[in-house]
């Protein structure tokens, strides 16, 4: 992905300093035009805005946390792209804002082959001034922006968020194939069938997760004991074929708490009210 973002800086006729732990990595890079920094805080030096992205916060933190890298922050915007949590987020916040640097948090929201293209969105937050000197810049990468706020935090919890509801998707749509390939359905027959209902159902979720923040989860098409009553055949078809049942029946058990709990004749949204704290 940085290789990419890089690439894209490049060809969109930036001058662009790199830096990449393994050296060989950069290499391409620098033969389009790219120019190769000796270490991190070289990179750093180079510009008023240096761009992060590796694999986590601990990979960054290794050579952006260096007192020669902290010194070079000092004056400048730092864009941290990598992947972590929100609370490492504002950590990351309070140690840049420490060393005089402005930062920003970025989640992205596409695949490399998507970077550049009218396809590819990032959602930020952090410092408002940094963020609108660097707004530039972050839409050659990604055309579609959007800024949350000056929570440093909240770019990366709302890209958990997305990611949460994606591996529910993830999960059913194979529990979905697996329960065709164990009945003998071509899958291919199920992409077809399924795919226009799943996305009316993704609509239909997100209208449930608004009917929830406002508050008239009494008003459905069909209750959250009505989707308990739809659950029990997807579990006895899975383990029939000797294929695993951990997804739905963690669906089951999350319905039951919920219907426990009062909330059998209301939108399945309300099923949000057994994530919450108990205080709440």
């Amino acid at each position: 992905m940085g290789s990419v973002m890089a690439e894209t800086m490049v060809k969109a006729g930036h001058d662009t300093v790199v830096w990449n732990r393994t050296a060989s990595k950069a290499e391409p890079l620098v033969a389009i035009g790219a120019q190769n920094a000796s270490d991190p805080a070289a990179a750093v030096s180079a510009s008023p805005i240096t761009v992060v992205c590796v694999g986590d916060y601990e990979a960054s933190d290794s050579f952006l946390r260096t007192p020669e890298s902290l010194a070079a922050l000092n004056g400048r915007v730092l864009i941290q792209l990598s992947s972590g949590s929100c609370m490492l987020a504002r950590e990351a916040n309070d140690w840049a804002s420490a060393a005089g640097a402005s930062y920003l948090d970025g989640g992205i929201m596409a695949y490399p082959s998507h970077i550049g293209t009218p396809d590819a969105m990032f959602i930020m937050s952090g410092d408002e001034e940094a963020y609108f000197q660097a707004e530039p810049l972050l839409r050659i990468l990604a055309p579609k922006l959007e800024y949350l706020g000056d929570d440093p935090g909240r770019a990366s919890a709302m890209d958990s968020a997305i990611l949460a509801a994606d591996f529910g998707l993830i999960m059913g749509i194979f529990g979905g194939a697996a329960i065709c390939e164990a009945t003998g359905i071509s899958i291919k027959q199920f992409v077809e069938i399924a795919r226009p209902v799943m996305a009316m159902d993704v609509e239909a979720q997100f209208e449930s997760a608004i009917k929830y923040q406002d508050k008239d989860t009494e008003e459905t098409d069909a209750y959250l004991k009505q989707w308990r009553e739809v659950i029990d055949p997807v579990i006895e078809t899975t383990e029939n074929a000797g294929y695993n049942s951990e997804f739905p029946t963690l669906a089951r058990n999350m319905l039951d708490r919920a219907i426990n709990q009062g909330w059998g004749e209301h939108d399945v949204g309300a099923l949000i009210n057994i994530l919450r704290p108990a205080a709440k």
